[in-house]
């Protein structure tokens, strides 16, 4: 018997090494190979993605080279698969989304194996298609050229139903004793078999310094029994049991013969904070994946009775509230306007808010867009829209993370708003402040009045939204339109809070200095900068917002510390964003601002 084999490692170390191949199939001898030496070379590669050790782990970075790394990518879902071998035209398309994902500054994608498109066990137990394993080197090959890491779903819940006959054609519907997802992790003969289909992926692709972490299961708080309106087993104390049982076996399985090269998660669609989830993020997932979407004005920062995507970041990285333990890295692993992408066919204005708000939020990277077809106008799918590709905000958003470095600063979140946010507030920003210094800011800020639905006397098509007369769903409902009932408003002479910066010592005669540099999100460039000094009574900044309007309705910002002497030489030459006119709220910080000025 001959076999041809291809090997694919990734050394820790360089110097010599040897591997040998033992091969044992079922009805034949077990054939054993000599040993095979090869030298493994210095490589520019900086390594696996690994958790940070510091700042109780919000961050990750390179294994290698100890680097940061902040993720900024989209979802691939699904782009039509035949099993005899995706058509030519899919794949020039996949390939063409990583080129373009690459080329505007993306660095992260997340895919769906499901069973129409990149599932590799499928058409019979055990078998494992070679078709699309094909096709899964091609991108994690393509993924090694472009820099991008890979974020692959290992399963998810349509599987398991009896939507579109799936659990029907499933091959471990056919395995003794098994009627439902919740036997299947329950049998130990199922789980047996699973572990081999992890084996494989491990096998064949965990190599890859480009795969990101393995994600054991998509949204699996929405899995069920396989007839219809069955009660999900997260609903149920008993079956969720069964369920987190299942995750922690595989968790464990993949980490020992992963060997503790990538990082493992799990995503919820639901509520990820719930008291009931927080344990199986404990000790079974690295890192927290939550699913977000929604297009009310307060989906960010939030209100008395909804979380808002800040504190979802907060109360995942930090799960327990009773202990200091359990923090870890938090990413939105799939967020959009709504679940379907009525509003990103009209406009680009919520992919570009949703991708820069969650970027500021503590999470290792900003939020993951679903509708990829909308962000790269894709032709050839019925959601794309008249207007351009939305890739060109990756890159302006890439341009300002540069200049962060996460590993050697311990940046921690915080958000402000001018008002009660669910009445009266117009501006809300999302900041990352350096713990340790207290010398550098990175944030974010957005004139709420600007929200998708106000924007329908520019746009026709979210008039037709507005008016019910266009973008249904695959039911034929209606899309849901959330509060609408707040006019356009452009500010001008506004001003910011930003807290926690150093304190002023010896209090309260000396002063911080600190420049603050704005940057256009539009247009990509820094625009102008001030001279400010934090208050004599606290250590707090109050700068001066930018005009806010319709073509410029958010800003980012960055701060920095001037020491004493840098500030006296500079003070005399303070810069400000134009045009910025005197402010006209809270007016007992407004002498204090306008003094700092002259």
């Amino acid at each position: 018997m001959t076999l041809n084999v291809l090997q694919n490692t990734s050394p820790f170390e360089t110097g010599s090494w040897s591997f040998s191949i033992k091969v044992e199939i079922n009805g034949f001898s077990t054939l054993q190979s000599g040993t095979f030496p090869f030298t493994c070379m210095y490589s520019t590669n900086p390594g696996f993605l690994e958790i940070s050790d510091k700042y109780y782990s919000r961050y990750l970075r390179y294994s290698g080279s100890k680097g940061t790394f902040f993720a900024i990518g989209e979802n691939v879902g699904t782009l039509g698969w035949d099993y005899t071998g995706r058509s030519p035209e899919n794949s020039c398309r996949f390939e063409q989304y990583m080129t373009e994902l690459h080329s505007y500054g993306g660095n992260y994608l997340r895919l769906l194996l499901v069973e129409f498109d990149l599932q590799i066990e499928w058409e019979k137990l055990g078998q494992y298609n070679q078709h699309v394993c094909c096709e899964l080197d091609r991108i994690f090959d393509n993924a090694k050229t472009l820099h991008l890491f890979i974020h692959p779903t290992l399963d998810w819940n349509d599987r398991y139903y009896d939507k579109n006959n799936a659990w029907n054609s499933n091959p471990y519907n056919g395995m003794p004793g098994i009627e439902s997802a919740l036997d299947f992790m329950t049998n130990s003969d199922a789980k047996t078999q699973y572990k081999k289909y992890l084996r494989y992926v491990v096998s064949r692709w965990g190599y890859s310094t480009n795969l990101a972490v393995y994600e054991l299961w998509n949204e699996i708080d929405g899995l069920s029994d396989p007839d219809p309106g069955s009660q999900a087993y997260y609903d149920d104390d008993s079956d969720r049991s069964k369920v987190e049982g299942w995750i922690r076996e595989m968790y464990n399985y993949i980490r020992n013969i992963d060997q503790g090269c990538h990082l493992i998660t799990l995503s919820f669609s639901g509520d990820p904070t719930t008291h009931d989830k927080r344990d199986i993020w404990l000790d079974g997932t690295d890192i927290r994946t939550a699913h977000n979407y929604g297009s009310a004005r307060w989906k960010n920062y939030g209100t008395i009775t909804h979380l808002g995507r800040y504190e979802i970041t907060q109360d995942l990285h930090a799960v327990t509230y009773e202990t200091t333990t359990g923090y870890g890295p938090v990413i939105f692993g799939e967020i959009g306007g709504a679940q379907k992408p009525c509003i990103e066919k009209c406009t680009d204005r919520e992919f570009h808010n949703d991708l820069w708000s969650t970027a500021f939020m503590g999470g290792y990277g900003a939020g993951l867009y679903w509708f990829w077809q909308v962000i790269h106008a894709d032709t050839a799918e019925t959601y794309w829209h008249s207007g351009q590709h939305y890739l060109h905000h990756y890159q302006k958003l890439r341009n300002f993370i540069a200049n962060i470095d996460f590993e050697e600063r311990e940046y921690e979140p915080d958000k402000w708003c001018d008002g009660i946010l669910w009445i009266d507030g117009k501006l809300d920003s999302y900041y990352l402040r350096d713990e340790n210094s207290k010398e550098k800011v990175f944030g974010w800020i957005q004139n709420r009045t600007y929200h998708w639905a106000n924007l329908n006397d520019n746009n026709s098509c979210i008039a037709d939204i507005l008016t019910y007369d266009g973008c249904y769903d695959a039911d034929g409902d209606k899309d849901t339109i959330e509060d609408n009932d707040k006019p356009q408003e452009p500010i001008s002479g506004a001003y910011m809070k930003i807290t926690g910066l150093k304190w002023s010592w010896p209090w309260p005669l000396k002063k911080e200095y600190y420049q603050v540099t704005w940057y256009n999100t539009f247009t990509g460039t820094f625009t102008g900068s001030q001279i400010l000094h934090t208050q004599v009574w606290d250590n707090n900044l109050w700068p001066h917002i930018p005009n806010t309007d319709y073509n410029n309705p958010d800003w980012a910002y960055k701060v920095e510390y001037l020491p004493d002497y840098e500030a006296k030489n500079m003070v005399d030459t303070i810069q400000t964003p134009e045009p910025v006119i005197a402010i006209t709220q809270n007016q007992s910080v407004t002498k204090d601002l306008e003094m700092q000025q002259k």
